[in-house]
């Protein structure tokens, strides 16, 4: 959990995305935000490069409350104000060793650029769907050395459903009747992976809870949220299985679920009433971290709480720092983009489902330990599944092929050959998208919903990844 930056009762613990720039400085992380507080103001010092940037917050008595300055005393300050209804989603810019220039992305908005032209790097960054940034984490010294955001779900606690009724709670969507008081799970450590579920029930639902295995080899346990009725289950999980969804029937309460994971479905656990499905999937690009909901005595309304995937994490936590190409295809479905990579992991398939078109594309990367992780897969479950198969030695140079309104076709590039054509012959315009000098691949970008969207390629400077570069 970062450290509180506001006062007050808090609302939940807070994650942080990747950083973008250089190793110098000391570290930072600005913390969660009190329960009924916002960002309200950004101060930026630049000149020629980022100097510092602050947060400013609102409290719900209108008090105004400074966060930590991060970075030095020089250049022009600047504030970006936000309306009282807008919440930061993104930031990006430009860096080399340091942070040589930033733009604030809202929900309504984009800021001006702060900073100046320098900077031999590309990089966005963006909270994962259903959530809001709180402040910054980072490096800074004189400069901000590096920078990305630290955020939490975007949740109203004390959010009161329709009878029975599926709702959106500022991102969060959760199913079940208004009784019981609000609970969010938050990830424990970095690292951490859910390896067992909980269930309490009979002819309801009584209680969840989460176990998780952290990256020592301890596990922790979750609080439990309901009461202590029913009889309990225990649903495992296998070290490289996660889960994407669940299911089940509610109406004031939750009457059953049903866990589903990227390898299989659980029993459902709980009784035969409710008047109402329901089903709710883990974002594209996110990992579900625990519930989300309502309790009391049973679970009356329940969600998944959701972090943004960030792949393998090495036991030190250590990552690339990532940025994107452009991206070829339509505006449809919903954006993804495949994170960090740990130190000496590489990618060793591409997965591609394809029929006339593109459905989905998947990675599967070789960790230095000799396992594999899967990456989420970004589209849907049409056509074929076709696997290209890198050897050790072998890494991806660029993607081509043939889109419209999606993408058509895809081939793969790497330093040794070229994939077959996967997918059809349509498509209204040709693309080739190569990796940046001095970079690697370590994944995908772009848009996805039932089918491939948009796509391009994820990168990492093997400066940030530790690592010299193969390429000449």
């Amino acid at each position: 959990m970062l450290s509180s930056a506001t006062s007050g009762a808090l609302a939940q613990q807070v994650s942080a995305t990747q950083i973008a720039g250089g190793r110098g400085g000391s570290s930072f992380a600005d913390g969660e935000l009190a329960q009924g507080a916002r960002i309200a103001e950004v101060h930026i010092r630049a000149g020629d490069m980022i100097d510092a940037v602050q947060v400013v917050y609102a409290q719900s008595d209108g008090r105004l409350n400074p966060g930590t300055r991060h970075g030095g005393g020089g250049g022009r300050e600047d504030t970006f104000i936000l309306d009282s209804d807008e919440y930061i989603t993104g930031i990006s810019g430009r860096h080399g060793d340091t942070v040589d220039s930033i733009r604030i992305h809202t929900n309504k908005r984009t800021s001006a650029t702060f900073g100046g032209r320098g900077g031999n790097n590309d990089f966005r960054i963006d909270v994962p769907s259903g959530s809001q940034a709180t402040g910054f984490v980072g490096r800074a010294g004189d400069l901000v050395d590096a920078i990305g955001l630290s955020f939490a779900a975007r949740y109203r606690q004390g959010y009161a459903s329709r009878r029975g009724a599926q709702v959106e709670s500022s991102g969060m969507t959760i199913s079940g009747g208004s009784g019981g008081s609000s609970f969010v799970d938050s990830e424990p450590a970095q690292g951490a992976r859910i390896t067992e579920v909980r269930v309490r029930a009979g002819d309801t639902v009584d209680a969840v809870q989460v176990i998780y295995a952290l990256s020592d080899g301890r596990t922790s346990v979750g609080p439990r949220h309901g009461g202590s009725g029913g009889r309990e289950y225990t649903f495992t999980l296998d070290s490289d299985e996660y889960i994407t969804g669940i299911s089940g029937r509610c109406d004031d309460t939750v009457d059953s679920i049903r866990i589903h994971t990227n390898k299989r479905t659980s029993p459902a656990f709980g009784g035969t009433g409710g008047s109402n499905d329901f089903r709710v999937d883990v974002p594209t690009g996110s990992q579900a971290i625990g519930f989300v909901g309502r309790s009391g005595s049973t679970v009356d309304a329940i969600g998944l709480s959701s972090a943004q995937r960030q792949g393998y994490l090495s036991s030190t936590g250590a990552q690339g720092q990532s940025s994107a190409t452009s991206v070829a295809g339509g505006s449809g479905g919903s954006a993804f983009a495949d994170g960090g990579l740990a130190q000496e992991a590489r990618i060793a398939e591409v997965r591609v489902r394809a029929g006339d078109r593109v459905d989905a594309v998947q990675v599967i990367y070789a960790l230095p330990d000799g396992r594999t992780s899967a990456g989420p897969r970004h589209g849907g479950s049409g056509g074929r599944e076709y696997t290209f198969t890198l050897d050790s030695d072998e890494y991806i140079t660029g993607i081509s092929g043939r889109y419209g309104d999606q993408v058509d076709s895809i081939r793969i590039h790497t330093n040794k050959g070229t994939s077959p054509v996967f997918g059809g012959t349509g498509g209204t315009s040709d693309f080739r998208i190569d990796v940046p000098q001095g970079t690697q691949a370590i994944g995908f970008v772009g848009r996805s919903a039932s089918t491939l969207n948009a796509i391009g390629l994820s990168v990492a400077s093997y400066q940030s990844l530790g690592r010299r570069s193969r390429r000449p």
